[in-house]
């Protein structure tokens, strides 16, 4: 696939996943990272590698095809919102939706979905669920309600 394919998909994705492509602010940039990350360790077969950066999983050549079809929007979202997913990426879809909605209160969205994809993330490197626990709380802050409840949605999601 070219960018703009890559591009097209992410945004179908991301729609389904009810976050937009938005790339306007950091926040915005950081949330569709985790989201495709999270895409990423549910079994999509995505082309992005991520590795471990200050907030969490990151890809650099996926940032490379968002803002590249984020240079021509409307053609991304004319390609994207034609896309039909398939039966494993809309139940992929479906279920990283209801988790990103299990947001705990007085939690902002961006730190929700940064402590997601890093617990699993984490999980995935096969960490267990105390590691994680720890070293999310000394790296970033994160406290045991936020970082407990990330865990818990990762279990559901299968990671």
């Amino acid at each position: 696939m070219v960018a703009n394919d890559n591009a097209a998909v992410l945004y179908a994705l991301l729609q389904a996943c009810g976050v937009d492509y938005d790339l306007e602010d950091f926040g915005s940039r950081l949330r569709v990272q985790k989201v495709v990350y999270l895409m990423k360790a549910t079994g999509s077969g995505l082309p992005y590698d991520f590795n471990w950066y200050l907030r969490g999983p990151y890809s650099p050549d996926l940032a490379r095809d968002l803002f590249a079809g984020a240079a021509d929007m409307a053609s991304t979202r004319q390609m994207g919102e034609h896309l039909v997913l398939g039966a494993k990426a809309a139940e992929q879809t479906t279920l990283i939706r209801n988790e990103l909605e299990k947001m705990p209160r007085g939690i902002s969205r961006t730190h929700w979905f940064e402590a997601l994809a890093s617990a699993a993330f984490l999980r995935k490197r096969g960490k267990t669920p105390e590691q994680i626990r720890v070293q999310l709380e000394q790296e970033k802050g994160f406290g045991p309600v936020l970082v407990n409840t990330a865990l818990a949605s990762v279990a559901r999601l299968g990671i």
